[in-house]
């Protein structure tokens, strides 16, 4: 995700009383993360350095615990994902891009409900 889409998801889920944890390398985000610390990790599939899957593979290393999902713009990305061998519990956790900002809190909500 570019610094600016994640410097205005960040403004978006603040805006909802949300606190944010916000990184633009993955190296960074994974010498820093904190397991069972966070109730969702929202992951861009295309990263810089290494692919959102490898991160989800290496958080889920460290906590099985955590909800993950994923922003993408392709509709092919979970079928893509599961032939990786990634389990997920369902085509939700993955939030297509663009989307409206009070769709996404919706999402969000719903996921941490669930």
């Amino acid at each position: 995700m570019s610094k600016i889409s994640t410097f205005i998801l960040r403004i978006i889920l603040e805006g909802d009383e949300f606190s944010v944890d916000t990184f633009n390398d993955p190296r960074t985000a994974l010498s820093n993360y904190l397991p069972n610390f966070y109730d969702l990790i929202v992951l861009d599939l295309k990263l810089p350095y290494m692919s959102g899957d490898e991160v989800y593979h290496k958080i889920r290393l460290l906590d099985k615990e955590t909800k993950i999902c994923f922003l993408t713009s392709s509709e092919h990305s979970f079928h893509l994902f599961q032939e990786k061998g990634h389990e997920l519990p369902d085509l939700n956790l993955f939030i297509q891009k663009p989307i409206e900002n009070q769709t996404f809190l919706r999402k969000i909500k719903k996921i941490l409900e669930g």
